[in-house]
């Protein structure tokens, strides 16, 4: 594992799994997180950005010069939260929380 998200992104139900065991409410900046049981996670989706990476290799191997293309940034953050994980660590999310939620793992 070469990158700081690969290694967080591998070992995410361990840091999610001490997390709780500390009692501890953190939010991760990938939704992978929630579903390995952290509790929330606010941040760009890495399918979309696998999306993007896979185009831009596609047009630069059909000849397209890298230096003559835009530069792409996320703009689309997702908000995912973990409810299981909220109640077993007594945190009442609020309900105007749930209704911005992009997914909520019940």
């Amino acid at each position: 594992m070469d990158s700081p998200i690969a290694f967080f992104l591998a070992h995410g139900a361990a840091i999610a799994e001490t997390a709780r065991k500390t009692k501890i409410p953190a939010i991760y900046g990938y939704r992978e997180f929630p579903s390995d049981g952290g509790l929330a996670s606010y941040g760009p989706d890495l399918k979309r950005i696998g999306t993007v990476m896979a185009d831009y290799v596609d047009r630069i191997l059909r000849g397209a010069k890298p230096g003559n293309l835009p530069i792409e940034q996320m703009s689309v953050y997702q908000l995912v939260i973990n409810l299981h994980v909220a109640r077993k660590q007594g945190i009442k999310v609020p309900q105007e929380l749930l209704m911005r939620a992009d997914a909520v793992i019940r």
